[in-house]
């Protein structure tokens, strides 16, 4: 803003100012966070109508989940979809909602969004909900392979919304749980060569021979975590993946290979290269009159009009299962310190050592005790004929 204005006295406000109208513009904003999001989306559809969102409320008219995907997004799946990935993050926004991507990889080995939605909650109806939802943004095109952590909500969702989808286990999860599930001095000598043949198995009868011959080593077969992780190897342990098209990449890298080959051939004059620019089309049209599976254009989809959509609330503040605990503050810690009650009295405020009750009574009876010493009595007839016979030498 100054070098716009050119001079600091021609700025017309100071630091002050500015962080005011924020907290102003922040209190006109609070209470209209869900109605704000809606109205965000409305727009975007009617700026581009392949942009899809969906959106669900509570008895209470509170946003309980939302759904959207954009242009590009849906483009990208269509190109990049045969592999998805799709988990869940805690603790990002102020209502504590669970925020889910759906996510995958591109040609240049980036990670790109397919799609993200939000949820009050993480039971199965909610993932139901959400896959539903992807599947009518996608043209209903479920992903070949979809690989999520071992939730069981998501697990029974999966099955339900897209029963032909393979569906695998981050195989990252599993082995970050090793140091869990495991004793810690055979962790610390056992895990590399684990991950060795769970990562570097070429078939399923190698995997099968040295995994056998590492619990019988290890003695780690009595582990019921590693029994029932190889119970379910074929999610997760890639030599023993079934169902999946394991030709797929082989025959993507042969074609790749012989393509270079030919691009580097043809390059090296300009008529080559001219004659092969004419071929790519013709061969490109044969080769998609081969085989045709599905359809991977994007609809349009008119999403709720702006003039039937009715106040939403704020979403209620949640707490996800896998979100942790919450740090307090040192001054939240020092008041839940003063709720604590007194031993002697029950009193809050305070404890034993400065009990009033307790220190009133302690004076009370340093008092007593005083105005005892100071009257005459047998202790002091006692004292006198002691000091008496001290005097004549008894």
């Amino acid at each position: 803003m100054e070098i716009d204005s050119g001079d600091p006295s021609s700025i017309g406000c100071v630091e002050r100012d500015l962080r005011n109208h924020e907290r102003n513009m922040r209190e006109e904003q609070k209470g209209h966070d869900a109605e704000t999001l809606i109205e965000f989306f409305t727009l975007e559809n009617e700026k581009s109508p392949n942009f899809y969102f969906e959106y669900e409320l509570d008895d209470d008219n509170k946003l309980m989940r939302c759904f959207w995907a954009d242009a590009e997004s849906r483009r990208s799946y269509g190109c990049f979809g045969d592999v998805m990935v799709f988990d869940t993050t805690y603790n990002t926004n102020k209502y504590s909602m669970i925020i889910a991507p759906f996510v995958g990889v591109n040609n240049h080995g980036q990670t790109i969004l397919f799609a993200c939605g939000l949820m009050s909650n993480e039971s199965t109806e909610s993932f139901v909900w959400l896959f539903t939802q992807f599947l009518h943004a996608m043209s209903n095109q479920a992903p070949p392979l979809l690989i999520t952590d071992q939730d069981a909500a998501i697990a029974k969702a999966i099955s339900i919304v897209m029963p032909v989808t393979f569906h695998r286990f981050c195989i990252w999860h599993i082995l970050n749980k090793f140091s869990e599930k495991i004793n810690a001095m055979l962790y610390n000598e056992q895990y590399h060569r684990l991950v060795h043949i769970i990562k570097d198995s070429e078939t399923p009868d190698e995997f099968e021979r040295l995994w056998n011959e590492a619990m019988e080593l290890t003695n780690l077969g009595c582990n019921e975590w590693l029994r029932s992780m190889y119970d379910i190897r074929s999610r997760w342990v890639p030599a023993v993946e079934e169902g999946a098209d394991k030709s797929l990449l082989a025959r993507h890298g042969l074609l790749e290979h012989k393509a270079s080959i030919l691009v580097d051939d043809a390059s090296l004059t300009d008529a080559r290269s001219t004659y092969l620019l004419g071929e790519f089309e013709n061969l490109h049209l044969r080769v998609k009159e081969i085989d045709i599976v599905g359809n991977t254009g994007i609809p349009n989809y008119s999403s709720k009009s702006r003039e039937s959509q009715q106040f939403i609330e704020d979403p209620s503040e949640v707490r996800a299962k896998g979100c942790g605990k919450r740090l307090k503050s040192s001054k939240e810690k020092a008041i839940s310190k003063c709720n604590r009650q007194c031993s002697v009295c029950g009193v809050a405020g305070h404890d034993k050592r400065t009990c009033p009750t307790l220190n009133s009574r302690s004076n009370a009876f340093a008092y007593d005790m005083d105005n005892t010493s100071n009257e005459p009595g047998e202790h002091d007839t006692f004292t006198t004929i002691g000091s008496s016979n001290r005097q004549i030498g008894l």
